[in-house]
């Protein structure tokens, strides 16, 4: 079974637009921040077409568990994706779970057709949007749906305590993470990347990354 999939959200200034009209871009927690495609494909077991099926890479190793059926205990709990086996043979109508996200402040959470989404958690607005009747998320519904608003904000708040609770360890056994997660290293220092980075300083996608590296302050700190 091969997935295939990009990272989240397209690029601006490219045109044709890369986000099919949607708002935001990569870095926003706006669909056209989020929404990427994806395909499976595994000979004789699946038979080609397309779904709507909200899905995401969380789900693709619950998904690999249920084929293999592997035992309960190779999850570590809690598990935030849900298999995605019963898809490969027949559509599904809805998702049992909402599929959240975090970048930085910002996180949404999306329950099938609706979304809340947020660009800070710590006391900014909230929103609430329709993606079946507004994929572009024009009109917030917060205001009109105050029952939803509040429940799917909850979820949401929910789910950025789990994210805390498992940086904090809470979910290994060890009540740590270990290994640790090693320390960011710029892609623009790693040696894999070197050979290409004097073809790459003129492209735009890539300048200003290139641009900024190996800049110094007197006494050599780098500039941040």
């Amino acid at each position: 079974m091969l997935v295939f999939c990009s990272d989240n959200g397209g690029l601006p200034g490219i045109e044709p637009g890369t986000v099919g009209g949607l708002r935001g871009n990569k870095g926003s927690v706006y669909e056209g921040g989020l929404r990427v495609p994806g395909i499976i494909e595994w000979p004789a077991h699946v038979q080609p077409r397309i779904t709507k099926y909200p899905a995401c890479t969380m789900d693709l190793f619950p998904t690999v568990a249920d084929i293999l059926d592997l035992p309960a205990d190779v999850f570590i709990q809690p598990v935030d994706g849900l298999s995605l086996k019963p898809l490969l043979t027949e559509e599904l109508a809805t998702r049992a779970k909402p599929i959240p996200f975090r970048f930085h402040a910002q996180a949404a959470l999306v329950d099938n057709q609706f979304k809340m989404v947020t660009a800070n958690l710590s006391g900014g607005k909230f929103e609430l949007y329709d993606l079946q009747a507004d994929a572009k998320e024009s009109h917030d519904l917060g205001g009109d749906q105050p029952e939803r608003f509040n429940q799917l904000k909850e979820k949401l708040l929910a789910f950025n305590s789990s994210v805390e609770a498992s940086f904090a360890g809470q979910d290994y056994p060890e009540g740590r993470v270990s290994p640790p997660d090693p320390a960011s290293v710029p892609w623009t220092e790693t040696p894999s990347y070197q050979p290409y980075l004097s073809s790459w300083k003129d492209r735009w996608e890539y300048k200003s990354a290139i641009d900024s590296r190996g800049k110094v302050k007197k006494g050599g700190k780098n500039k941040k």
